[in-house]
């Protein structure tokens, strides 16, 4: 169980850090394509992300993530 627990808890905080350098990348001063590219596979990374954690915990990984991401 500690195992599984903490496969959850490094999934959210991959997420967290995808996220997080998304959302500095789209404020960021950096523009145009290298920009979007950028976010573009943050956000790809993400989905892979929950993707695996629903493999994990099923459904409510959604929920999990937007409980993780509005800390």
């Amino acid at each position: 169980m500690q195992q599984y627990q903490s496969e959850v808890a490094h999934l959210l905080a991959q997420i967290c850090a995808e996220y997080e350098a998304a959302e500095r990348a789209l404020h960021g001063f950096a523009g145009g394509v290298s920009q979007h590219s950028f976010i573009t596979a943050k956000m790809e990374r993400m989905g892979e992300l929950h993707h695996e954690l629903q493999g994990l915990v099923g459904d409510d990984a959604i929920t999990m993530m937007d409980e993780e991401l509005n800390k």
